[in-house]
């Protein structure tokens, strides 16, 4: 039966393809010129997402994948489905997806993103080399990332992460990015960076042990619990700031937020001020390292000084 739907989707969808127009290729042909967006024939039983990879999404040789909930999110590159090129467009490339018997999402058949392998071809844990909008200097979106057509939608995450979701009856997605979070064909300069953590409020709890810049190096916790990757602060002598040793790291890419760790090794993420009567605070999004020298705020610990507000749950 999904087959069937997926065969009937694709007669529909070759129609649409040789009437359309392509804002950065101009009009779509299909007869046997490479000069516009390719028609990918569909494959029984799987859904072929087709990626268009332009401005800084430079592809470096390491290859592209699809991570997603088709595999139960299996992060091991020989295990994912990876995208090829196709002949004769540059920049274009495809990957075939057998759908998920449980997916993780039961609007969709498939959710999940293209994502670049790291230099030695293995897929970086920290997601930093995904799909993302190409951001100009202020960080504002300059290009997002694009549905082109099929039987799809793009869901907006955190910090201009997308998934792609995939509904039944696809049988070929076509897509656009224009850029990798991190491009893997970049070598970045990497210096001395020292977190400074100042808590207006009042010291940390007794029962806290320490806090941590979360999310270096992907290191973000495990199950809400910290792991060796994070950056330790150590408190001056009332607890109410504190300072990391120096570290090595990239500027302007890293991102990172603070958590108060228990004894237990239990995390307990950062919050914003608490508005004037209100009983609850909201949730903080992720920081980025600046410079050399971050010198940061912490107003409030989730469970801990205060509750986080019940619309912002979440890390």
């Amino acid at each position: 039966m999904k087959i069937m739907k997926f065969m009937m989707g694709a007669m529909a969808a070759a129609a649409v393809m040789f009437a359309c127009s392509d804002p950065y290729f101009g009009t779509i042909e299909n007869e046997g010129g490479n000069t516009g967006q390719p028609v990918v024939e569909p494959v029984a039983g799987k859904v072929v997402v087709v990626l268009n990879a332009v401005d800084n999404a430079t592809v470096c040789g390491q290859g592209l994948v699809f991570a997603g909930d088709y595999n139960n999110y299996n992060l091991d590159p020989a295990q994912m489905a990876r995208f090829e090129a196709i002949e004769g467009y540059n920049g274009w490339y495809k990957a075939e997806i057998t759908p998920s018997d449980a997916p993780s999402d039961p609007a969709y058949i498939i959710k999940g993103k293209p994502c670049s392998l790291a230099a030695d071809g293995t897929f970086p844990g920290s997601w930093d080399h995904q799909w993302f909008p190409m951001l100009n200097d202020a960080g504002s979106v300059e290009k997002p990332i694009e549905m082109l057509s099929g039987n799809a939608e793009l869901k907006e995450g955190y910090s201009n992460e997308f998934d792609l979701c995939i509904k039944e009856g696809a049988d070929v997605v076509y897509v656009r990015t224009h850029a990798w979070k991190v491009n893997p064909c970049v070598t970045e300069d990497v210096y001395p960076i020292v977190f400074k953590v100042r808590l207006p409020n009042g010291a940390l709890p007794d029962s806290c042990t320490t806090i941590v810049a979360a999310g270096i190096k992907g290191q973000w916790g495990d199950n809400g619990k910290m792991t060796d990757g994070m950056v330790k602060l150590s408190p001056n002598d009332d607890r109410t700031q504190w300072t990391s040793d120096t570290i090595e790291g990239i500027a302007y890419k890293a991102e990172y937020k603070y958590a108060a760790v228990g004894g237990s090794g239990t995390m307990y993420w950062e919050l914003a001020e608490k508005a004037e009567g209100a009983s609850c605070a909201e949730a903080v999004g992720n920081r980025k390292v600046m410079g050399r020298v971050q010198n940061d705020v912490v107003y409030e610990w989730r469970d801990i000084t205060i509750k986080q507000c019940e619309h912002e749950e979440g890390q």
